[in-house]
């Protein structure tokens, strides 16, 4: 035996031992006889077959199909034989032993010949297809044995294709050219039919009479019987076998056996087709990969030769030539070339080329998207393969090259960018293929790093030169601080950085950017001095100091008019940088570079200006500080100057005149002015300078008043001087006209504090915007601090001397103080209201003041009057417990309090009684006791509501939406009549805070009237606006003004029958002197009765038709709106007559009236 016959045999020998615990025979016949003898069903060959062959291929996975089926087919047909020897065998034993008829001895003959011709079936069959891998072969033989045993006059096999849920016809046995036709074209679905029967449950189906099986699916008319056999391999089916026949009951029992054993062994045959064709698969496969890499290899190779050539090369000059160079001669293309994206990247320009020639002046670009394959590639930055371009549409045909046939564009690329092409042609057709795809996009990568370390290389050593460039210019820069001498440096270094035709240099103050020096300018005299506005947007200098970065124009008059007109038109600016000088973040203010064509400066010119520009900027701030240090040492000099004088003298009005004198010595104005506070006004003490054309009258002599006054009122609060550049645009500015002058156009103040008080003010006017600024009011604020202690001293000085002459005066007044005094205590105590009893420790009655008399003797009854004596006398027992009491009498509430005056002594008097009157406050008990049973029927309603509601939602849940609607109008009546109760204690609480605005009453009324549509529409009632015009305008608190007009439009709507009208107008009156703005809400309503109308604003008050009507409400509505309007320093009025209707107005105070 050969190897594979011994594994193969081995492995019989022991699937046969362990399933049937039997001896095994020497030889595969042997084998097969022992299972006949021992009753063994056919189908046991098979599947000892098909499981010793899984254990052979499981143990040794390398085992060759190829070697295993020529040795499985040997020892099927020995095993088959021996079988079939021994069967027959025991039929001929049979035979001798038969005593039935000759009729039974020949059937059981019949029997005998039918079961060697299976037998022989499937021993032909195992030997066939076992010595093939066809599926579709072992498929036909199959169907061909079946048919030939069970005398079938039709076979099909149809492959199961599990994924698509249908069924493919393998083999058509028996049918007519129609039949086969039909079954072509018929979608067999898995799950259909007698077959879809045996998919479904894995089992044979069989049918003697089909016409009476509605499983049945008619494809050969003339079928009467049919069996259908699944081909089953472990748990899947592979396919089916379906016989048919047109004799009914065709099939018998014993051909089940047969089919079965039919099917196994086509299982086996099946799946080893399967595994070698997978495995011929796999063979091809691991071949083709093999070739593919060792081709690949080569390539490699090569490619790694010419990337060692490129990858020395540095200069790029030379670099793109040796390039395409090196892969022409390398790779044997005909034509190459590379194109390199322009800096716009619109267009590819040749850059260098190989295997062709062209004239030496003559240039090459192309449209990136437009023109050519290389174009194409450029633009969506993928490769691209024509070996036909007489029919690529998107083929340039350049002169040169006229006859070129294929094409292969790749792109180049660095970092994911685009920058060029690598573009190779041939004058053959299909001249390139995947290889050359891959050999070109390796070589565009390797292009693409060299080009990019060229570019690092030259741009390493532009970096070098640059750096050696800012450093001397750096140097050169800070050898001096004069400013002069500063700007004059930077611009002549700055030329040697970046190129100009004019440059200036800015510096920011303020809002504005002034230009203090410049070069090559024809009119550089007229432009000193020059600023730039950086809260406009005419000027490209306010993107400089905004972003903080370079700024570039490419032609700044297209940009920017003001470059045509003077004096900057002078100039012919055209292309235009601007660079920041920046001390961290904060700018000092910047450089600005001109050239005369338009579009030169570019990104690197811009980041050189930048690098200069931060030098540049230490360079100004060295002198900056330089000044601000001599300017300093200056003001502390003229500072100690000043103040030795203002304090050589204590006399006030002398202070003050020096204080003047002094000012113009610290900050340079057209006029000044002390201002000392008086109260809560400030008034000018001293002026100078308003005189002739500057004339303040009103200014200089009417005291200001300290809250209406903005600019005094927050340097009071802030303790720090304040600046305003320019009075008509400062909102701060809010002295009217008629008291400052209207020549004053700037303004700087500082405060006269001493430690946390402010005395007063110093003040220096300017008649030109923009006179001063934050340096000019630090110095003022110095002084001021001076004057402050000056002032502070006279002051006290000129209180010391008075404090002498007033102590006399108030000695000889004290006299007569003290004798008055009494007087006055007998005034308090017969004019008080209140009754003042004095009365010794029994509690007997010293002193009474006329109203205590009164009461004692005329006002109260006798017995109401002993009442009063006896509390009195009680209360005199413990006076030191400041003992107190309540007196209820007809008609009068009285409080009684004692005091104790002195330590008790018989006669002497020792308790002060006072009576207080509480009738007034008691009566307010009684309207509150009203107002909580009016409240509280009120909310019992809401509640007892609420309460029912909530009861019937747990009972009916199926109705909770419509309960819920109840329930939420009752909680939004309980809530407004609580937010109105919190409303009206808030303002008697004093908590109700006004935000006071300029507040458009028309803008109002329009949101009040829109709001309450729906309202007045759900009511019937008709509800409209009569605007004023031109708009009124009141200082007010818009949130009040809303809730005031809501309560009222809601008022007139709910007492408006249906097809009533509520109208809202807004006017103006003039009353008391002066403008009112007027808001009136009338309505044609069940109106109000006369007699009820002097009530209606009284807090709780509830006439008697909306209780008659039960209209909801607590009477607090008119009351609260009378309340906020008269915080707002207006009144409320009412007109109204039943069933005709109401009218309430509200005035309010007109805003600049």
């Amino acid at each position: 035996m050969t190897m594979a016959q011994l594994e193969l045999w081995e492995q019989l020998v022991q699937c046969y031992t362990e399933k049937t615990r039997r001896c095994a025979p020497k030889t595969a016949t042997e084998l097969g006889q022992t299972m006949a003898a021992a009753g063994d069903p056919l189908q046991d060959i098979a599947t000892l077959h098909e499981v010793a062959l899984q254990q052979v291929l499981q143990q040794t996975p390398d085992t060759s199909l190829q070697k295993i089926a020529p040795v499985m087919s040997m020892l099927l047909a020995e095993m088959l034989a021996g079988y079939d020897s021994q069967a027959r065998q025991q039929q001929i034993h049979a035979s001798d032993r038969l005593t039935s008829p000759d009729s039974e001895v020949q059937q059981a003959q019949k029997d005998l010949e039918a079961q060697h011709a299976r037998l022989m079936s499937l021993y032909r069959l195992g030997r066939t297809i076992n010595a093939t891998f066809e599926i579709d072969t072992i498929f036909e033989l199959m169907a061909r044995e079946a048919m030939l045993i069970t005398g079938a006059t039709h076979g099909a096999v149809l492959v199961v294709n599990k994924a698509e849920g249908q069924q493919y016809i393998s083999t058509l046995l028996g049918f007519s050219p129609q039949e086969v036709a039909f079954a072509q074209s018929t979608r067999l679905v898995l799950g259909k039919g007698l077959i879809g029967y045996a998919y479904e449950h894995q089992c044979i189906v069989v049918v003697d009479d089909v016409r009476e099986d509605p499983r049945y699916w008619e494809f050969v008319a003339a079928t009467r019987a049919e069996i259908v056999l699944p081909i089953i391999h472990g748990t899947t089916v592979l396919a089916h076998l379906d016989l048919q026949s047109p004799q009914v009951g065709a099939f018998r029992s014993v051909d089940l056996e047969y089919l079965k054993a039919l099917a196994d062994q086509a299982a086996i045959a099946i799946q080893n087709a399967r595994l070698f064709q997978r495995a011929q698969l796999e063979i091809k496969e691991r071949t083709r990969v093999q070739e593919d890499l060792e081709r690949r290899a080569k390539q490699l190779l090569l490619l790694w030769q010419v990337s060692q050539q490129v990858s020395s090369l540095l200069e790029p000059e030379p670099l793109l030539k040796q390039i395409v160079e090196l892969i022409r001669s390398t790779f044997k293309y005909a034509y190459v070339v590379i194109l390199l994206v322009d800096g716009a990247k619109t267009k590819l320009s040749l850059k260098a080329k190989a295997g062709f020639q062209m004239e030496a002046s003559r240039t090459i670009e192309l449209k990136i998207g437009v023109q050519g394959i290389c174009g194409w590639v450029a633009a969506h930055g993928q490769p691209l393969l024509v070996n036909d371009v007489t029919r690529e549409p998107r083929y340039y045909q350049l002169q040169e090259l006229t006859e070129t046939r294929s094409e292969i564009a790749v792109p180049v690329k660095i970092k994911g960018q685009t920058i060029g092409v690598l573009d190779v042609q041939s004058a053959s057709f299909n001249a390139f293929g995947e290889d050359d795809l891959f050999i070109l996009e390796v070589l565009a990568d390797q292009v693409g790093v060299t080009v990019e370390n060229a570019r690092l290389f030259s741009a390493e050593q532009q970096r070098r030169q640059e750096a050696e460039t800012l450093r001397t210019a750096a140097l050169s820069m800070i050898t001096t601080v004069d400013r002069r001498r500063v700007i004059e440096q930077i611009l002549i270094q700055l030329r040697k950085v970046v190129p100009y035709d004019s440059a200036s240099v800015q510096l920011l103050k303020g809002q504005h950017l002034e230009i203090i020096g410049g070069h090559g300018f024809p009119n550089l005299e007229e432009l000193l001095g020059v600023t730039f506005d950086l809260t406009a947007d005419n000027n490209p200098n306010c993107e400089v100091m905004r972003k903080r970065s370079t700024y570039i124009v490419q032609d700044a008059p297209t940009a920017y008019s003001e470059f045509l007109n003077a004096p900057h038109v002078q100039a012919n600016i055209h292309s235009w940088l601007g660079a920041p000088l920046l001390i961290g973040n904060e700018p000092l203010g910047m450089i600005a570079l001109d050239k005369h064509d338009p579009g030169f400066y570019t990104e690197e010119h811009a980041r050189l200006a930048e690098a200069f520009a931060a030098q540049a900027a230490i360079a100004v701030a060295n002198s900056q500080l330089f000044e601000a240090e001599r300017e300093q040492r200056g003001l502390a000099e003229a500072l100690a100057q000043a103040a030795a004088a203002v304090t050589a003298t204590l006399d006030l009005n002398e202070v003050l005149d020096r204080i003047l004198e002094q000012v113009a010595r610290i900050v340079i104005g057209d006029a000044c002015n002390v201002m000392l506070i008086e109260g809560e006004t400030a008034r000018v003490v001293r002026s100078r300078g308003y005189d002739g054309p500057r004339s303040s009258t009103g200014r200089t002599q009417m005291p200001m008043n300290l809250s209406q006054t903005a600019t005094l009122r927050r340097m009071i609060h802030t303790g720090q001087p304040l600046v305003i550049s320019n009075t008509q645009e400062d909102p701060l500015w809010t002295i009217p006209k008629s008291i400052g002058a209207i020549w004053l156009k700037s303004y700087v103040s500082a405060p006269i504090r001493m430690g946390d008080k402010t005395l007063g003010f110093l003040n220096v006017d300017a008649g030109e915007p923009g006179q001063f600024g934050p340096d000019d009011a630090r110095r003022l604020a110095l002084f001021a601090h001076h004057a402050a202690s000056a002032i502070e001293n006279a002051r006290l000085y000129r209180e010391l001397q008075d404090y002498a002459s007033e102590l006399e005066r108030r000695v000889q007044e004290r006299t007569a103080q003290i004798q008055a005094q009494l007087a006055r205590l007998d005034a308090i105590l017969n004019s008080t209201s209140d009754g003042i009893i004095v009365a010794d420790v029994q509690g007997r009655i010293l002193q009474a003041n006329p109203i205590a008399q009164d009461w004692l003797t005329r006002t109260l009854a006798p017995e109401d009057a002993n009442k009063l004596r006896t509390s009195i006398q009680e209360l005199a027992e413990y006076p030191n417990d400041h003992p107190q009491t309540l007196l209820a009498l007809p008609g009068m509430d009285l409080q009684l309090n004692a005091a104790p005056i002195s330590e008790p002594k018989p006669q002497q008097p020792s308790v002060v009684v006072t009576i207080h009157d509480i009738s007034q406050l008691k009566a307010l008990e009684r309207m509150k006791s009203s107002f909580v049973a009016n409240v509280s029927h009120e909310l019992r309603t809401p509640i007892t509501t609420i309460k029912l509601y909530i009861e019937l939602i747990s009972k009916q849940p199926q109705k909770a939406t419509l309960y819920m609607e109840v329930l939420s109008q009752s909680v939004e009546h309980l809530a407004h009549l609580v937010e109105k109760i919190l409303q009206l204690a808030h303002i008697d609480a004093g908590r109700v805070e006004l935000r006071l605005e300029p507040t458009r009453l028309q803008d109002l009324a329009e949101l009040i009237i829109g709001n309450h549509q729906a309202m007045a529409r759900q009511a019937g009632v008709r509800l409209r606006l009569l605007p004023s015009t031109p708009a009124i305008q009141v200082m007010a608190d818009p949130k009040r003004l809303v809730e005031v007009l809501n309560n009222l439009v809601e008022n007139g709507i709910q007492y408006t029958p249906g097809d009533g009208e509520v109208t809202l107008s807004i006017s103006t009156v003039e009353t008391e002197q002066r403008a009112w703005a007027t808001v009136e809400i009338r309505d044609t309503g069940i109106g109000i009765p006369e007699d009820e109308l002097p009530y209606v604003f009284e807090r709780f008050f509830r006439g008697r038709i909306p209780q008659v009507m039960q209209k909801s409400g607590t009477g607090l509505g008119l009351a609260i709106v009378k309340e906020i309007v008269e915080l707002h320093g207006g009144w409320t009025t009412i007109e109204s007559e039943v069933n005709t209707g109401s009218a309430v107005t509200i005035y309010l105070p007109l805003l600049n009236a």
